[in-house]
C-alpha cells in the first residue's frame, strides 16, 4: 500500500545545549496558515527501561508556516518552515 493523498510529516530534531543536547523538556508547536496546531514535548522516557525518540514527526492538514519552541529554561524561539520541507533541524538560540 502506498499512501498517495496524505501530506508527509515534518521531521524535527533539536540541537540543545551542552548540558541538554537533545532539548529534553522542550515544547514544540506548529503554526499553520489557519493558526496554531498540535504541540509536542520532547521526553526522555515514558516508563521503566524505555527510551523515547527525541526526533519528532509532526503533521497537519494545512501547510505549516512556523515552528514555535519553548526551550527548557524558558527561552522561546520561532522558526520559519521552508515550503515543501520534510526535515527541520533547529539549534538552541544561545548555542551553549
Amino acid at each position: 500500500y502506498i499512501n498517495q493523498t496524505a501530506r508527509p510529516g515534518l521531521i524535527i530534531q533539536l540541537e540543545g545545549t551542552k548540558a541538554n543536547p537533545d532539548g529534553i523538556g522542550a515544547v514544540l508547536q506548529l503554526e499553520t496558515e489557519t493558526g496554531m496546531s498540535q504541540a509536542r514535548q520532547i521526553q526522555s522516557g515514558s516508563g521503566i527501561g524505555s527510551q523515547s525518540s527525541t526526533i519528532q514527526i509532526m503533521a497537519t492538514a494545512s501547510t505549516p508556516k512556523h515552528l514555535h519552541i519553548l526551550w527548557p529554561g524558558g527561552i522561546k524561539s520561532k522558526h520559519p518552515i521552508p515550503a515543501n520541507s520534510h526535515r527541520l533541524r533547529v539549534k538552541h538560540p544561545t548555542g551553549n
